[in-house]
């Protein structure tokens, strides 16, 4: 279901900060949900971890979503970092430059341009795969 009460926040801002906030809660509900509330943490505000004092951002979900070995051979949970953007609605514009605010359907555009791309990319790689076998089988021919 779509949100039917966004016009009536006060500002873009505000509306932003609405979306962020209900968009996360419903990926954390999903982790906890895969993973178990043990494992999943929503951040209400900027935290600062370790003595490095490295950032993460309030609104952000951190999931532990599986162990594995560090390098030193110590098992630590692999921790999955999300963080929600609401996109911009408005058109704006700075000395620099002028973006237009995107639609879903720019969205679809997009990605059928980056899938016809990622098709042509692959048909590239495996004809170049085949010439390169085509020739390892020559090399190995010649040698017998």
């Amino acid at each position: 279901m779509r949100y039917t009460d966004l016009m009536e926040l006060a500002n873009d801002t505000i509306r932003k900060a609405e979306i962020r906030k209900r968009i996360g809660m419903i990926i954390f509900n999903a982790l906890v949900a895969e993973f178990g509330e043990d494992f999943v943490r929503y951040l209400p505000y900027d935290i600062y971890v370790n003595e490095g004092g490295s950032k993460i951002a309030g609104g952000t979900i951190i999931a532990d979503v599986g162990d594995v070995l560090n390098r030193d051979k110590m098992t630590m949970g692999a921790l999955a970092e999300i963080n929600i953007k609401s996109k911009q609605w408005n058109d704006t514009k700075t000395a620099n430059t002028d973006r237009q605010a995107i639609t879903l359907d720019d969205v679809d555009v997009a990605m059928a341009i980056a899938e016809e791309l990622a098709k042509s990319k692959a048909e590239k790689n495996a004809k170049a795969e085949e010439k390169k076998k085509e020739r390892i089988s020559k090399t190995k021919g010649g040698k017998n």
